[in-house]
């Protein structure tokens, strides 16, 4: 992928830099928003994706994402934030940012990252006369987080000319569904737990691929309905899983809400405009409206 990575912070950015272009990523750098912006206005088409700090001198992350914004610039932004910053990470998700980094971050969180968005972009193109002619799908999955790639391809046929006729985001619709589907597998039937995360990243992929072998987790499976209306679409996705207290669930989010509640949950909540669970917790409902 070819990448514009803003960053005054030169020591971060050349580590960042030097790790994706080990990853075999094409990596140009700017030292504030402003030098990043000239660059990407220069050669609009040239960049796949643009990763930037929030606090920058001359012009930060955010009001580069409000200058992209205003001008209907739909490249994929991935922000890099510290805890103090939280509540600017929150805007810009709602500004449009694609995914967000809390300082200090593992590089497979990056890659993690980097490979969903590509998984968005290659996605098959959708077939439009299916799709008009179908208002509702039942999907059953194993529990194996590699067929979430395909499970979106299947489910784009559907929803993508919704999007695209409606103006939605497509990518981060997919953002939504790639997360719901990968938390019903890998929290829910798999019982990998989150924190894990912040002991070893090894050790969660590790856990995962684990039981993802073990027939007591991977025998489990995932249920994915789809329904569109005049009104809205929604996709609903459910594990076998024990669930979760939702009710613990912040209404909304900030800076001191935020680790204790999941990323996943706030990209979600970010974008769709209903987010509701069953009271065992075990099953997402997600629903974006439509213009009547």
């Amino acid at each position: 992928m070819k990448i514009l990575l803003i960053d005054d912070e030169k020591s971060l950015q050349e580590e960042i830099a030097t790790y994706l272009e080990m990853e075999e990523h094409a990596v140009v750098t700017a030292k504030n928003g402003q030098e990043g912006w000239d660059l990407f206005v220069e050669s609009i088409d040239e960049f796949d994706v643009i990763i930037t700090d929030i606090r920058m001198p001359v012009l930060d992350g955010l009001a580069l994402m409000e200058k992209l914004r205003k001008d209907n610039y739909e490249i994929p932004v991935i922000i890099i934030t510290g805890h103090g910053d939280l509540d600017a990470s929150i805007q810009a998700l709602r500004l449009g940012a694609f995914d967000f980094l809390l300082k200090p971050f593992d590089p497979k969180v990056l890659d993690t990252a980097l490979l969903k968005l590509k998984t968005l972009l290659s996605s098959k193109k959708p077939v439009a006369n299916i799709a008009e002619c179908v208002n509702y799908i039942r999907l059953t999955i194993p529990s194996q987080t590699q067929i979430c790639v395909d499970v979106l391809d299947y489910l784009k046929i559907y929803y993508g000319p919704v999007c695209r006729s409606q103006d939605l985001n497509l990518i981060r619709i997919g953002v939504c569904v790639m997360e719901a589907l990968t938390n019903a597998i890998q929290h829910g039937n798999l019982e990998v737990p989150s924190s894990l995360k912040q002991e070893s990243w090894d050790k969660f992929f590790s856990l995962i691929h684990q039981r993802e072998s073990d027939p007591q987790f991977a025998d489990r499976q995932v249920t994915i309905h789809y329904r569109i209306n005049e009104e809205q679409f929604e996709i609903e996705i459910e594990d076998e899983g024990e669930g979760f207290n939702q009710a613990i669930l912040p209404k909304d989010y900030n800076q001191n809400n935020l680790l204790s509640s999941g990323r996943g949950v706030l990209l979600i909540r970010s974008y769709m405009d209903e987010v509701r669970w069953n009271e065992k917790g075990n099953r997402i409902t997600m629903i974006k409206k439509l213009i009547k």
